[in-house]
């Protein structure tokens, strides 16, 4: 007979077994060369691109992230990037996924590096990317080792749950790349669609009889929950505005974004799966009502584990233990894909230039240095540095480095990679200042929105000075298309600035609609409205390969 505190353990410990089962079985006789290994043989559908899309989008950060950020500073976490990074996938998806196919591209870098005849702006662009990528991973096992830690109250350490699950990790990327963690996440995707939404249902009944009665309780016992800047004051606009603009410049500017593109078998799989992404939102964004119900009933907890802490005091252990087994497989997904594309970027574009090994070899040395990226973010998630949100909001100063390269790439016709090159390396070095915090960030502003406007003044001053017949081959944007890339750019801005004044706007709790606070269903509401847009500017783009 298990004695009570062991069922959590053995229901995710047997997760996780299927888990590394799917894995192998995915990448059995699969993995022939490099290429099957990072990007999947370039062959795959809808249901894995999808899946693999939201499963590195909402990982720790969704399930254990937002509602500790929503425990801990109220009803900023709903308006966050998830609502407009459908439009970038959308607009920016097909581009990276036809310059991969063309150049057969495995790498963010590698696209850079020629892209613009560079092997300097390579070298900086896979340096930055990996720097960028550790931290990620560490918060999938910050993640993991809370579930194994806080469910068996204290038993089994931090580190060993954070060992045991990424060393599942290893194995099955080791084995089956990209593959192997396209059909884990369709596991983990539909897994946590379902008993996730019940264990939210589950909480919120159990203490406040219903959704409304919650946000009334809120609202008449701790209302700065329930508007911006928060109880503490530390949500303010200009962090929350800046915050979000960075995010949405940087969120597909991730290496493992990259490898994503590139594997879908067509640029409309990739515009299919964006179509569906604010819908998805709006499902993980419930999670995050776990951790209002835990503002008037916890004190004193570790943010984090909120929603861990919540589940344990109304749920049996074998759905506890199902819901974390479900929120450590999300870890694990978007762990290995951010692994995965760092051991390819170490292989592919900081060894390979110099040591040009045949395929074969370049694959191991790719399926091995999985291993050691995985050590490295270890070590960093044993550190347990700060909230997962907040370490995550720091990382995406660093990728947000990579967009004005990105533009330059897909936007114009420039040659010369020096002015990308120098603006990427003067951004870097701003954003890492202030992150930090050697200098302290002025207003409270995102280190990557600094580091953005240092990258894009250094690349523009060094354009200026390139010499007149490197400038005249500059073109904003090509006839093809045009009339379609200028309503994405457009919305894709339009949507993000009106952020602002929407959010004064609906910066309060009265009215209530529908049983919730006006700035709770503002948010939603506008989850709905952009996969509106989504799905019209499906139906008219039509079958323009590699156009959005």
């Amino acid at each position: 007979m298990l004695n009570h505190w062991t069922i959590v353990p053995v229901v995710v410990l047997l997760f996780l077994g299927v888990n590394l089962a799917i894995g192998l079985l995915a990448g059995r006789g699969q993995v022939k060369s490099t290429a099957d290994h990072v990007v999947g043989g370039r062959n795959l559908g809808f249901l894995l691109v999808f899946f693999m899309s939201i499963g590195e989008i909402y990982s720790s950060v969704a399930f254990l992230g937002q509602p500790g950020w929503a425990y801990e500073h109220g009803v900023q976490i709903l308006a966050n990037v998830g609502i407009f990074i459908g439009l970038m996938a959308f607009w920016l998806g097909p581009k990276i996924w036809a310059s991969g196919r063309e150049r057969g591209y495995l790498t963010q870098a590698q696209l850079f590096g020629d892209r613009f005849q560079s092997p300097s702006l390579r070298a900086v662009a896979s340096v930055t990317g990996i720097v960028a990528m550790v931290p990620y991973i560490s918060i999938q096992m910050i993640g993991a080792g809370y579930v194994f830690n806080i469910t068996t109250g204290g038993r089994i350490p931090f580190w060993v749950g954070a060992l045991l699950a990424f060393s599942v990790v290893g194995a099955y990327v080791y084995a089956g790349g990209l593959r192997a963690i396209s059909w884990v996440a369709v596991l983990k995707g539909c897994f946590m669609a379902g008993v996730g939404c019940y264990v939210v249902y589950r909480v919120v009944h159990h203490f406040y009889g219903g959704v409304p009665q919650m946000f009334h309780e809120i609202a008449l016992r701790s209302p700065a929950n329930l508007t911006i800047p928060g109880p503490k004051g530390f949500a303010t606009f200009t962090f929350h505005t800046t915050s979000l603009l960075n995010s949405l410049v940087a969120f597909y500017m991730w290496p493992h974004m990259f490898a994503n593109f590139y594997g879908a078998r067509e640029p409309r799989v990739i515009q299919r799966q964006a179509m569906l992404i604010p819908l998805y939102n709006i499902i993980t964004l419930s999670f995050t009502l776990v951790g209002f119900a835990g503002i008037l009933v916890l004190h004193g907890i570790r943010p984090d584990t909120v929603m861990v802490e919540m589940l344990l005091r109304v749920a049996p252990l074998w759905l506890v233990g199902l819901f974390c087994a479900g929120a450590l497989s999300a870890s694990m997904v978007t762990g290995g894909a951010c692994a995965l594309a760092a051991a390819a970027t170490i292989g592919n574009d900081l060894l390979q230039p110099r040591l040009n090994w045949p395929d074969r070899r370049l694959k191991k040395a790719i399926q091995l240095l999985v291993f050691i990226v995985v050590g490295a973010a270890y070590v960093i998630a044993l550190m347990q540095p700060a909230l997962i949100v907040y370490i995550i909001l720091m990382a995406y100063a660093f990728t947000a480095q990579m967009f004005p390269a990105a533009m330059a790439a897909f936007y114009t016709n420039l040659k010369s990679g020096t002015p990308v090159l120098y603006g990427l390396l003067a951004g870097f070095v701003t954003a890492l200042i202030f992150v930090l915090h050697i200098v302290t960030p002025p207003y409270n502003i995102h280190p990557g929105i600094l580091g953005l406007a240092v990258n894009v003044t250094v690349l523009l001053a060094a354009l200026w000075r390139l010499p007149r017949a490197a400038v005249s081959r500059i073109s904003r944007i090509k006839e093809k298309a045009h009339t379609n890339r200028l309503l994405f750019a457009a919305g894709c801005v339009l949507l993000a600035l009106a952020n602002w004044p929407l959010l004064t706007l609906s910066n309060r709790i009265e009215p209530f609609i529908l049983g919730l606070p006006f700035f709770v269903f503002v948010m939603l509401a506008l989850n709905l409205l952009v996969g509106v847009l989504l799905f019209v500017a499906y139906q008219v783009t039509g079958r323009s390969p590699g156009e959005p």
